[in-house]
């Protein structure tokens, strides 16, 4: 349908290519000022958004996560097994998106926003076994969304303000970033392309149209942080053009200095990045050899040909996919070369097809292929 692809070092935009439309309907095309809904890439910024908090030393990654909610939450086979934000951020803490997740997120309704406690507490309305794996916390990576609804929560809990508002005084503003996990913050919620599927070979708006309202302003104003950041969306919705998502990966670049300040220590970037989890062969779900190793909030490339390569000239690359609503996105870095590549599309037609040369689907596979030859 459109997209851009962007790529740039450690100090700028090299160079940025849209194509396509943004809205069909409207027969609007696809701009550098786009917005998109660039689906788990959020992951990264919610783990940011945590490890601030990790900086400021209101929270350690080996804390019990039932201490900060307030209630207990434990797999129900290893009762005796605190689950920890190291776990939830490398997606190892046994909890997966299970039977009823779907049905917890269908649940925001118009003036009610249902507790987190009634999916991950035992005993809750959208409670089951299936929401977790069976291995110990800390001993399997499966990678869910739910993980990261929990670190949200816990950035509400610790910092006392709404998971939005905490991202964009403390991570976007000192950027210059204007994208939001709240669309109705931003200042033209009319330049965020609507995302498509092609049906039946007729393509179909999936999110972020006008005929599929976003109907929240109600759940924000009574909102009590703290209760279930999956209003905000921390797992996929964040709203942000591709230049101004550069700026993540530059700061990780340039070991959390952005224009000479330091707006997260270079040991906290070091941690993001660094392996909490290495795939051994038995000891995860590795996506067919795409999810080798993890850092926190962050999807190590380490290099196996014709599997997870990004650049074709590099060994370790630092990045994370997304997918959603027809949505294919990509952001990943080269740490030793100092250069990534952020790449979005709002619809492909192909949809999510893998090819023959690589885990990344075909579209993507294409598009770091092209931009491998272009930074040579």
């Amino acid at each position: 349908m459109g997209g851009i692809v962007v790529t740039f070092d450690d100090r700028e935009i090299l160079s940025q290519i849209p194509f396509g439309v943004a809205d069909l309907k409207q027969n609007i095309p696809v701009t550098d000022q786009t917005f998109f809904r660039v689906a788990s890439i959020s992951k990264t910024i919610t783990a940011m958004a945590f490890m601030l908090l990790v900086d400021d030393e209101k929270v350690s990654l080996d804390d019990d996560i039932s201490e900060i909610l307030g209630y207990t939450v434990r797999q129900p086979d290893f009762p005796q097994q605190p689950i920890t934000p190291r776990m939830l951020l490398s997606h190892t803490s046994s909890l997966v998106d299970g039977k009823h997740y779907d049905d917890f997120l269908s649940a925001l309704a118009k003036d009610t926003v249902p507790p987190l406690a009634s999916l991950i507490q035992e005993g809750g309305r959208f409670y089951s076994q299936s929401n977790f794996i069976q291995h110990a916390p800390g001993s399997f990576f499966s990678y869910s969304n739910i993980n990261y609804v929990i670190l949200g929560t816990l950035v509400e809990k610790i910092s006392q303000q709404r998971f939005d508002i905490f991202c964009e005084e403390n991570l976007f503003k000192p950027l210059s970033i204007e994208g939001s996990f709240s669309v109705e913050n931003l200042s033209d919620s009319a330049s965020v392309a609507v995302l498509y599927r092609k049906i039946n070979g007729n393509w179909k708006a999936q999110a972020d149209s006008a005929m599929i309202p976003i109907q929240r302003m109600p759940l924000l104003t009574n909102y009590i942080p703290g209760t279930n950041a999956v209003l905000f969306s921390p797992q996929g919705g964040l709203r942000i053009t591709a230049t101004d998502l550069s700026k993540i990966w530059q700061l990780i670049l340039n070991e959390g200095q952005h224009k000479g300040k330091q707006i997260i220590s270079p040991s906290v970037i070091k941690q993001m990045t660094q392996a909490s989890y290495e795939y051994d062969g038995t000891n995860g779900d590795h996506a067919q050899g795409l999810f080798n190793s993890w850092g926190l909030g962050i999807h190590r490339i380490i290099g196996n040909k014709g599997l997870d390569k990004v650049f074709e000239q590099s060994e370790l690359v630092y990045g994370h996919p997304g997918e959603a609503y027809g949505l294919v996105s990509g952001a990943y870095i080269d740490p030793d070369k100092k250069y990534g590549v952020i790449f979005i599309t709002n619809g492909s037609g192909k949809g999510y097809q893998n090819g023959e040369r690589s885990a990344f689907y075909e579209v993507e596979a294409a598009i770091y292929q092209a931009v491998s030859r272009s930074l040579e």
